[in-house]
């Protein structure tokens, strides 16, 4: 890792942040990619690419919580730090850095809504006859009868069988 005039450069395949690493700074991608892995049952499962504007870590900040997935370079990219301090300090002279903070977090809100509601949409099409997987009831209460459905292999296709597996296998409690 070199540091440049603004943020630092990570090589191709370097770890930027690291799941379940302290989450003190919010990143914001300058030039190059890197791509959000998050591990699960010890598997590495891609969930996006970030690119140059892209923010990583932010939530981390205001939560005070670990980071949930891990950011490595795809190639040599340029991230910008900022602390929570160095953030609150940016805001305070450039109030519309707020706003621009909340339009792109609102952007991954809808976009994980939208996944969501294909997920629950794709797995109604592939619902068994005793209809308890992902229905028109609530998610939190069909993901239990579904799993039980996926592992007995009633119906669903590989895809359900998978995040039905994911969905129902113990996490961290917190």
């Amino acid at each position: 890792m070199e540091t440049g005039t603004l943020g630092k450069v990570y090589q191709s395949d370097e770890v930027i942040v690291r799941q379940g690493e302290a989450g003190d700074y919010m990143y914001i991608i300058q030039s190059g990619q890197a791509a959000v892995m998050v591990e699960q049952d010890g598997r590495q499962t891609p969930v996006a690419v970030l690119s140059a504007g892209d923010l990583f870590g932010e939530l981390a900040i205001f939560e005070r919580q670990t980071h949930n997935a891990t950011l490595t370079a795809l190639g040599e990219v340029r991230v910008l730090t900022v602390d929570k301090r160095d953030l609150l300090r940016r805001i305070a002279d450039d109030p519309t850095l707020a706003f621009q903070l909340a339009e792109r977090m609102s952007s991954r809100i809808r976009a994980l809504t939208n996944e969501i509601a294909r997920l629950a949409s794709d797995t109604e099409s592939q619902r068994p006859a005793d209809g308890l997987c992902l229905g028109s009831r609530r998610l939190e209460k069909q993901i239990e009868p579904c799993g039980r459905l996926a592992r007995a292999g009633y119906g669903l296709t590989r895809g359900h069988r998978e995040r039905a597996r994911v969905a129902t296998s113990p996490g961290p409690r917190g």
